[in-house]
């Protein structure tokens, strides 16, 4: 039989959202679900036993590797740990995107006005991108970015097993007679980062830079904080996460635009470079990106501070 979502006055879509972060299935509880929330929990909780079975399986595997001179890996433990891990990501995100829609529909069917707060939308696209579209209210959007966000995690995982089969072959390849275990560990290190610069990498960046941005523009004038120091600590916080897009949420966006956009072409520019070139010819893209970061942070943060607070919905 189909659940019924019931309605309560004193539903807050942030404790929600902060009770699904913590742990996936309290927040659905809280929000009318209790039924499949408690299903939901029990699953989580088999899915981290799990994890954590293997991953030790799989590290005390590669320690005793290492030192022994072995070079055999049992590669089932880490493909079982990234199972269970891209298992209980999958549950995460879609548990935070749906305990805050329900959270929302009980507000509304308790005839409480929406919430809208700078920084709670945020976090929310930060965690989850798509996840502050259904807290503005574009739900079908939100959902479309968190699906979206689901298939670019599918790009990163391939890059990762790409990278996993690099680093089998490093270690079965290596001579035990002359295993060099530090260098063993650079090696394999290298071959790790060059899995954050792959495409589904960049791709994830950029969907999480243009959710946070369209967040930030569909909660332009939303409170921010009661305080100065509040306000400028949230412009901050979101300005640090996607440079441009506390500018978007302070109603200019031509300047936040500008940005955004900035910001990414660097990020995507030092990114290429670093691929083909071993990162020798970056080091001045870094340096401005983060410049740019820096000072449009607190371009932000100064601006929000001076600026005087607006409360147009409830941000309990």
């Amino acid at each position: 039989m189909m659940q019924t979502v019931s309605v309560d006055a004193n539903i807050s879509v942030h404790r929600a959202f902060v009770l699904s972060a913590l742990m996936p299935g309290w927040g659905l509880s809280y929000a009318g679900l209790r039924t499949a929330g408690r299903s939901l929990l029990a699953v989580v909780i088999l899915l981290l036993v799990a994890f954590a079975v293997l991953m030790g399986a799989a590290w005390l595997n590669a320690i005793t590797s290492v030192l022994t001179g072995a070079v055999a890996l049992r590669t089932d433990f880490w493909i079982g740990t990234g199972i269970c891990a891209l298992t209980l990501y999958a549950i995460w995100v879609a548990a935070l995107a749906i305990t805050i829609d329900l959270a929302m529909r009980r507000r509304a069917a308790a005839g409480l006005e929406p919430q809208r707060h700078a920084g709670w939308g945020g976090l929310f696209s930060w965690l989850c991108p798509g996840a502050a579209q259904i807290y503005g209210g574009a739900r079908t959007f939100g959902y479309l970015l968190c699906a979206a966000s689901g298939g670019v995690l599918l790009l990163q995982v391939i890059a990762a097993l790409d990278t996993g089969h690099r680093v089998r072959a490093l270690f079965e390849q290596a001579d035990p007679l002359t295993l060099q275990p530090i260098v063993l560990a650079e090696r394999a290190m290298a071959l790790l980062s060059q899995s954050d610069i792959s495409a589904g990498h960049l791709l994830g960046d950029l969907l999480a830079t243009v959710a946070m941005a369209l967040a930030m523009w569909s909660l332009r004038r939303a409170p921010s904080g009661p305080t100065p120091a509040k306000r400028a600590l949230v412009a901050g916080a979101i300005g640090y996460l996607c440079p441009g897009a506390p500018q978007l949420q302070q109603a200019r966006p031509i300047s936040g635009l500008l940005i955004v956009v900035g910001y990414a072409a660097l990020h995507v520019t030092s990114a290429v470079l670093v691929a083909r070139s071993n990162g020798t010819t970056t080091d001045w893209l870094g340096w401005l990106a983060l410049a740019l970061q820096w000072g449009a942070l607190l371009e932000a943060a100064i601006r929000a501070a001076i600026t005087p607070p607006t409360t147009t919905a409830s941000v309990s």
